[in-house]
């Protein structure tokens, strides 16, 4: 016999994403992720040197969209832009405004409007893929810029190999991850 639909508790429906965001530190706030997913997608508002990294609920802008967001670990950030941009600028150069007020974020999900290149993104994960949906609401060149040796957190990838296969598909690894205030850490991620 299976339970009356009223007596079922959506347990998830209590957690609060925002819990911690206030400190800013990067292993709390991961929108895009599924219980020990391998990806976890999760907006940056802050990096390395400012006061932990991640996302902090007091910024009001995002520096990139991080899809490896655990201990310790980090690679690969990604933004969408303008076609102007300069990327040379790194995330100075392409980061952008948002507001509370045009965001949802639930487990699993999470939905941000970003003033330039206004651009709604919504991110989700399986346990191995991170989806994203950019959906921009003016006609404009634009890119995505694929960021393979920035910070993320305290740490940046290093050894990245990655190849253009075609304009829909990259592929590559990276062998270690190197951390601010040390040596490498072996890891093997391939995108």
């Amino acid at each position: 016999m299976s339970p009356a639909k009223s007596d079922k508790t959506e347990y998830v429906s209590w957690v609060d994403p925002y819990i911690e965001t206030n400190r800013g530190r990067y292993l709390f706030f991961v929108t895009g992720q599924t219980p020990f997913g391998m990806v976890g997608e999760a907006p940056l508002t802050r990096n390395k040197n400012q006061n932990g990294g991640g996302y902090n609920y007091n910024e009001n802008e995002i520096l990139e969209f991080s899809q490896i967001h655990n201990w310790m670990m980090s690679g690969i950030g990604i933004m969408p832009a303008l076609a102007s941009t300069d990327p040379t600028l790194g995330t100075n150069g392409w980061k952008s405004k948002f507001s509370h007020d045009d965001e949802i974020v639930q487990p699993g999900y999470q939905r941000v409007y970003l003033h330039n290149p206004k651009t709604w993104v919504e991110l989700t994960a399986t346990e191995r893929v991170a989806f994203y949906r950019f959906s921009y609401i003016t006609h404009t060149a634009t890119r995505l810029l694929i960021n393979l040796g920035g910070y993320i957190s305290n740490s940046t990838m290093a050894d990245v190999d990655a190849k253009k296969i075609s304009n829909t598909e990259f592929e590559g690894s990276f062998s270690s991850v190197k951390r601010y205030w040390g040596g490498p850490k072996d890891v093997k991620v391939f995108f």
